[in-house]
């Protein structure tokens, strides 16, 4: 494989047969490959977002600590236990929706925290957010050949 100097611009690299055998080059880095590594570093990004908005929350909202650790605990309830329900239905029914709408509920629920009117939609918003999350998991994991 070449490598690139200072003052020439870097591309992908291709992955060519083993063995010197001729054929049509293969990229290292598929395009499928790259939108899954984006969308896994946004579902991830979202996942610490509560977190990070936690101070802002209890000012808003005039949250305790009790109702602030069980916003998170919702949150890991959507996100983490039903990962494992998500991965069961995603293995009967191996559709890429579950990435796409994992994605979008993820992004929309976690961002619209702000919004709530109350405690109840917070927990509401963190709770589907969360199965947002653990709805991407499994089948974009599984996306993933090599």
């Amino acid at each position: 494989m070449k490598t690139s100097t200072a003052s020439e611009p870097v591309s992908a690299e291709l992955l060519t047969p083993a063995g010197g055998a001729s054929g049509p080059a293969v990229p290292l880095i598929s395009s499928s490959l790259l939108l899954l590594c984006l969308g896994h570093f946004s579902v991830d990004f979202y996942s610490g977002a509560l977190a990070t908005l936690q101070p802002l929350l209890v000012e808003r909202y005039s949250l305790n600590l009790s109702q602030v650790g069980t916003l998170s605990g919702v949150f890991m309830l959507g996100s983490a236990v039903c990962q494992l329900f998500f991965g069961m239905i995603s293995d009967r029914l191996p559709s890429r929706l579950f990435v796409v709408l994992g994605l979008l509920t993820a992004g929309v629920f976690l961002s619209s925290l702000g919004l709530a009117r109350g405690y109840g939609e917070l927990l509401m918003l963190a709770l589907v957010g969360g199965m947002g999350v653990a709805a991407f998991h499994p089948l974009s994991t599984s996306q993933v050949t090599v």
